[in-house]
């Protein structure tokens, strides 16, 4: 089962409950991530997915992984300027989002994420002080290395397609000279 708990923006639900319940929550749920590779992998061995080849299901299992991840990535981007309580030094007060509900400032904190980790960074969105920073070099390197690990898996995965097609060619051909 994956816990589909982790995946819900909770900071929506601050406007519900107080802040000190909410850090509480927060600490629980991010002690149930690790939980989120048993329950990926439970999900790759779905009778409908098992016959897929091991590069393929590796692939899956890096996106879903990759999702939660940049997830994260957009909510801890949030908390650094909350935890500065959006002075004028944060990303949220720079783009002038302090006043918009928490689901807009988490969308953008979810597109600074992902155009960080794609290496696309169209600067809508920049950090503002050395925490955001720190974070953000963290961020970018983590980027770099999920760029080099998909690229070998399409690699593997162009490769073992290729030495398949060769195998059934050579068996075609085999089979016509008899």
């Amino acid at each position: 089962v994956i816990f589909i708990n982790i995946s819900i923006p909770f900071l929506l639900f601050e406007i519900y409950f107080t802040p000190k319940f909410m850090i509480i929550l927060n600490i629980f749920l991010i002690l149930q991530i690790f939980k989120i590779g048993r329950g990926i992998s439970g999900l790759l061995s779905l009778p409908i997915l098992k016959h897929l080849s091991w590069s393929i299901q590796r692939m899956i299992k890096m996106f879903l992984i990759s999702l939660v991840i940049i997830h994260l990535s957009s909510c801890l981007f949030f908390l650094i300027a909350r935890l500065n309580d959006f002075s004028d030094t944060t990303w949220v007060f720079y783009k002038n989002e302090v006043d918009y509900p928490p689901y807009n400032q988490y969308l953008s904190s979810l597109n600074w994420s992902l155009q960080t980790i794609t290496t696309v960074g169209f600067g809508d969105v920049t950090p503002q002080n050395n925490f955001e920073f720190v974070f953000a070099i963290g961020w970018i390197a983590i980027g770099g290395s999920y760029y080099s690990f998909t690229i070998s898996n399409l690699q593997a995965l162009a490769a073992s397609i290729d030495l398949l097609n060769s195998t059934k060619v050579n068996l075609l051909y085999n089979q016509r000279d008899k």
